[in-house]
């Protein structure tokens, strides 16, 4: 949705990225169907529940793929319907509600948030969410119920100082080096002195436990080999992977150059997850869904004409709601956390940070 809060928020990211450090720019002004920005003139559309506020002329530097090949994406990709949190999204979801609380009041911005589903689950806790991404591929309850924002996340279209906290899930593996550089910049500037920053992503270090995780991943590999499971999706997910960071000292040096400090942080070693997500979740899609229907639902999805996922979600969507696989699939998502609470402190790929902006009060 559109409210008077988001427009209120909108400011021109075309005069951002012109614009002198430290200085404020004024609201855009309202007309018919788009918003106009009093200093250069640029307009951005307010489409169907979703402002558009990306930059006119892009950015210097990589274009992700989910806007570079939007119609592949938005075929293959089940968007429209979100349900509960389970297996990873679980995890994810769990320990953002841990280390910042959505209490009632907060104002925070959802830093590339996809189909908006960590927005939507969030929502009923209280706080006043805004959610943004380079791609149009929200769920259609976030269109509804959520603000929502296109826009780039290296130049976020938000004053200054304008958010209580800030979180961001599986987005900064997909920007190169300069873009990590203003994905920081711009999280720091938009938050509160003493704001936090909720950050889930990887780099490409490997932990002492990387022979058990390589295990999963060459019985993966023979499950692909035999076509067992659907790949497919996540290949896709994938090929818009840079990864430029290697080390976690590397976060926390780019973190702090932008005036970000690390409150807490915890790995996710995948000795459970690698073999749930790699190996059990492939067996259960070739068991459920089997070869047939998991082809013929890619080969509808993926003609040249196909632009948007079937607004009754996938066959997997399906098949996680029936009894059996919906208690079977919260048992896997209770395993996945033993990952966190057993090897949190071993240091590994993927992490689980919480940044706080200097200065002021802390939330």
């Amino acid at each position: 949705m559109i409210s008077e809060r988001l427009i209120a928020l909108a400011r021109c990211p075309r005069c951002l990225l012109a614009a002198d450090e430290g200085r404020e720019l004024p609201a855009l002004l309202r007309e018919a169907d788009a918003l106009r920005c009093p200093t250069c003139g640029t307009g951005y559309p307010r489409g169907e529940g979703v402002l558009d506020l990306r930059p006119p002329a892009g950015l210097d530097g990589r274009e992700t793929q989910y806007t570079a090949d939007a119609d592949d994406f938005a075929a293959a990709l089940d968007y429209r319907t979100v349900g509960e949190p389970l297996l990873g999204a679980a995890v994810r979801e769990r320990w953002l509600r841990r280390w910042l609380p959505l209490t009632s009041g907060k104002l925070i911005l959802d830093i590339g948030a996809g189909d908006g589903r960590f927005a939507l689950w969030g929502a009923p806790h209280g706080a006043r969410i805004v959610a943004l991404d380079a791609a149009p591929f929200f769920a259609d309850a976030a269109v509804a119920r959520l603000d929502l924002a296109l826009g780039d996340v290296r130049v976020l279209p938000f004053p200054t100082g304008a958010f209580d906290a800030a979180y961001s899930i599986d987005v900064m593996e997909h920007l190169d080096a300069p873009g990590l550089e203003r994905f920081f910049a711009e999280a720091a500037r938009v938050l509160k002195p003493g704001g936090v920053f909720y950050l889930y992503s990887n780099t490409r270090e490997r932990s002492t436990l990387w022979p058990i995780i390589t295990l999963w991943g060459r019985l993966s590999r023979l499950l692909r080999h035999r076509e067992i499971g659907d790949f497919h999706t996540d290949d896709l997910r994938k090929s818009d992977h840079v990864k430029v960071l290697t080390t976690w000292p590397q976060v926390v040096a780019f973190a702090a150059h932008h005036g970000l400090t690390v409150q807490e942080v915890r790995f996710w070693n995948g000795v459970f997850q690698g073999l749930i997500d790699n190996v059990l979740v492939r067996l259960g899609e070739g068991l459920f869904l089997g070869r047939k229907t998991r082809n013929k639902e890619r080969a509808a999805l993926s003609g040249p004409k196909a632009t948007t996922a079937p607004a009754g979600g996938s066959s997997r969507q399906a098949v996680s709601r029936r009894p059996a696989v919906h208690l079977a699939l919260r048992i896997l998502t209770a395993l996945m956390q033993l990952d966190i609470i057993l090897f949190g402190r071993l240091r590994s790929g993927p992490f689980f940070a919480l940044l706080r902006k200097e200065g002021g009060p802390r939330p």
